[in-house]
């Protein structure tokens, strides 16, 4: 497959905020909204799945921290969720399986909440 290992990660570190519920079928309670996605709260907890993913000691992190010092702006969250969903649709060979790794959107306009239904409990970091 032609799709970039650095896309899975930024797919897995998007997923990364879930509850405690064991399985998540048609669930969508743990969507966070892009407000709270684009917190410095959320950007430090995404910074620390970098270090998971990348390294503690990886510029990677540096380099997003340093970028987005206060948060990340929901316009700058947005064209990355148009990025990864694009990558996914181009580098997915099962097209059966987009729904359950292309980032959606639920919700009326201006309360949307963004997840993917893939299972919680399948997805983990590895190095």
């Amino acid at each position: 497959m032609a799709m970039e290992t650095k896309k899975y990660r930024e797919i897995l570190i998007f997923v990364a905020g879930t509850t405690e519920r064991d399985s998540c079928q048609e669930c969508t309670d743990c969507f966070p909204t892009l407000v709270d996605l684009s917190s410095k709260r959320a950007l430090e907890e995404m910074a620390e799945d970098y270090r998971k993913i990348y390294g503690p000691k990886s510029s990677r992190v540096v380099e997003y921290l340093n970028k987005w010092k206060e948060g990340m702006d929901v316009e700058a969250f947005r064209q990355q969720i148009s990025k990864i969903n694009r990558t996914l649709k181009e580098g997915l060979q099962d097209e059966t399986l987009l729904p359950f790794y292309m980032i959606t959107a639920v919700g009326k306009y201006g309360n949307k909440r963004h997840g993917i239904r893939a299972e919680k409990r399948k997805i983990f970091f590895e190095s």
